[in-house]
């Protein structure tokens, strides 16, 4: 019998550098039971599922460090506490500029 989607599972914590205050969202996946409810719950849209159905912290620039990932995670799984330095924080968003090419006759 062969290994069924819920039976892959990621291991271990992995960190998202929010770039907000030196904080990071760490979710440790050997907790996360895949539930959805951090997903669910965050205002802004900052987690999608992964391949395997667990949340990861897509768009963790957009976290506003609000926290109830955090008090909702049944499992302990979601925390935000201040960076490792290990992962590089999010550049900072730049503006846009945009060359103009002109000819001259």
């Amino acid at each position: 019998m062969g290994t069924s989607r819920l039976d892959i599972k990621e291991h271990g914590q992995q960190e998202f550098p929010t770039g907000k205050r030196g904080k990071s969202i760490y979710i440790d996946f050997a907790w996360c039971k895949a539930c959805g409810i951090c997903i669910e719950f965050c205002p802004k849209e900052v987690f999608d599922y992964s391949a395997l159905g667990q949340p990861v912290a897509s768009r963790a620039q957009d976290c506003t460090l609000c926290m109830i990932c955090v008090h909702r995670c049944p499992d302990f799984a979601v925390t935000i506490e201040p960076s490792s330095g290990k992962v590089p924080e999010p550049a900072a968003e730049r503006p846009q500029v945009h060359a103009v090419a002109s000819r001259r006759a």
